[in-house]
């Protein structure tokens, strides 16, 4: 199809080790033009997702928009049955940044129209003008031979999988059906009747006392659709701690609800263990179907995108994790027996294992045209030879960024003194203007030499919109030996920046505007994010700190 088009199908997945399944796919995908209506992992579990290459020109040769796309706000569970449908309207809205449920495509769920997206990407809505599929068979040499009148409806269609069985689905199809039209809401409306209501996901944090419990549809405490959820509407197992559900936050109709435990959860069997269930008789949908939810295990929350965070890093001696200032970004502490020793309340890096890797913020301290990235610390061991330490690392998934203490002599333009090294700000650009697409921002290592066992309050700001000069400005202060300013080299928050970029090669040069290209992915604090065992920090780490605005209080533009 490329019109208006509705595909549905009873599925019974059985694995979800992969990122994507195949339900349907026209011709072998949507890069080049067609679609695939899959399950797809968003976060850690399946949602019935549909992607094509948008057409923005009629039945034009090579009309090809961009590819766009919608999932469901609800998860697919595995080994059981469940019904799902994607339409297609030409007629329908343009997608809308501003609320990702609007746009022509729809997601059902059971007879439930289940509709988000994104707001930028594959998983975006189509927008103005974009009101039919781009058929491969309009880009395709070929065209005249295979398609209709040499504008659309050629190239292969396959249920379960497609070209060589790449994402083959794994688990059963069933009542598979193609429309070349838009069937409505009212068309799925006794999937919806047939099918209770049934607990997708169960997610919490350790040291939290809370879990964000989401339904696969909106749910009632009684039949006839009223009542707000409450406590003893849940069963909950804990194996070690015997935790009780003592409060539920829920509004009649709501497919969320957030509860209360008698107890914070802690790093020791509970995430990934632990399980929610509903009660028997005590959760219901607007048609009176119980919920017969079995054990849903608690996994860890994801804290979403946040506009700042703090990492004090004063944990107690040996503790396993730590929260941001919020209590949404979960870090595990790799060796708690040294990493807080409960002395100074400093994560103290050995340059071996002591470091902490963060997952549950996949989306958070990203940015591409302005940010604040602080830090305290004091690095030892540098000497004469090459020295990367990492302060934070938010380079995964083959961009963003990272903050180092950094050396390398053997570079061209850099050749700090003995015992001297930078500051350094590694970006992975929108735009390498044919350079490097890997770049630094280095503080100047004449002027504002960094050596071992001094204290250093580090702010790196970044601003695209900045009138001149490169984006990226390192401001640091030298509070000495004892952090209280005894030998400083220089006092108070200084732009250390090479602004002139003297110490880097043309390759590697940053210009005014520049972005920084932004990727999901987990940070780490003290290592490497990709390779924990690498650059991991030597000495100690006071707190680090992140805003998503340009921040240049206390110190000169």
């Amino acid at each position: 199809m490329k019109f208006n088009t509705t595909l549905e199908s009873w599925v019974y997945p059985t694995d979800d080790a992969q990122s994507e399944y195949s339900i349907f796919t026209k011709h072998v995908g949507y890069s080049n033009g067609g679609y695939a209506f899959t399950l797809k992992k968003v976060g850690d579990t399946l949602r019935a997702t549909f992607n094509m290459q948008a057409d923005n020109n009629g039945n034009t040769q090579d009309g090809r928009a961009g590819i766009r796309g919608a999932y469901s706000s609800t998860a697919v569970p595995l080994n059981e049955w469940s019904h799902v449908a994607v339409t297609f309207d030409t007629s329908g809205p343009d997608g809308d940044p501003n609320d990702l449920s609007v746009g022509r495509i729809r997601i059902y769920v059971d007879g439930e129209d289940v509709t988000t997206s994104d707001a930028s990407g594959n998983n975006m809505q189509p927008g103005t003008g974009e009101t039919s599929i781009f058929a491969y068979s309009e880009n395709s040499p070929w065209n005249d031979e295979v398609g209709y009148n040499g504008t659309w409806c050629a190239g292969e269609f396959s249920v379960g999988g497609f070209y060589g069985w790449q994402n083959a689905f794994i688990g059963r199809l069933d009542e598979a059906k193609v429309w070349n039209i838009t069937k409505d809401a009212a068309y799925f409306s006794p999937m919806d009747t047939a099918s209770p209501p049934r607990i997708d996901e169960v997610k919490g944090i350790i040291g939290g006392d809370q879990l964000q419990v989401t339904f696969s549809e909106g749910v009632y405490a009684n039949i006839g659709a009223t009542g707000n959820l409450e406590a003893a509407d849940f069963a909950l197992t804990d194996t070690d701690d015997g935790r009780t559900v003592i409060s539920v936050s829920h509004t009649a109709d709501s497919a969320t609800a957030t509860l209360t435990l008698s107890s914070a959860l802690d790093g020791s069997d509970d995430i990934d263990v632990d399980t929610l269930a509903a009660a028997a008789s005590a959760i219901y949908d607007e048609y009176g179907s119980a919920s017969v939810s079995p054990g849903v295990t608690i996994t860890m929350l994801s804290a979403g995108t946040v506009s700042e965070a703090l990492f004090e890093l004063n944990e107690p001696a040996g503790s396993t994790y730590t929260l941001d200032q919020n209590q949404v970004l979960f870090g595990s502490v790799s060796d708690p027996a040294e990493s807080f020793t409960g002395d100074e309340q400093y994560l103290h890096g050995d340059g071996v294992d002591n470091y902490i890797l963060f997952t549950n913020g996949t989306t958070s301290l990203q940015a591409s045209r302005t940010m604040t990235l602080e830090a305290r610390v004091k690095p030892t061991g540098i000497g004469v030879d090459n020295y990367v330490k990492r302060v934070l690392a938010r380079d995964n998934g083959g961009a963003n960024y990272q903050m180092s203490v950094w050396r390398n002599p053997s570079w061209e333009n850099y050749n700090p003194p003995d015992n001297v090294a930078s500051i350094a700000f590694w970006v992975k650009m929108v735009d390498s203007h044919d350079g490097n697409s890997w770049k630094p921002v280095l503080t100047d290592y004449t002027n504002f030499p960094i050596v071992s066992d001094h204290w250093y309050q580090i702010r790196i700001v970044w601003n695209s919109d900045k009138a001149s000069g490169i984006p990226g400005d390192i401001y640091v202060d030298d509070q000495g030996t004892d952090g209280l300013d005894t030998g400083e080299n220089w006092a108070g928050y200084a732009n250390a920046t090479d602004s002139t970029q003297s110490q880097l090669t043309s390759e590697q040069y940053m210009v005014t505007g520049d972005e920084i290209a932004i990727s999901n992915g987990n940070f780490a604090i003290g290592c490497n994010v990709n390779n924990n065992a690498n650059n991991v920090f030597a000495g100690e780490i006071d707190w680090v700190s992140w805003k998503s605005n340009a921040d240049y209080t206390g110190v000169s533009e």
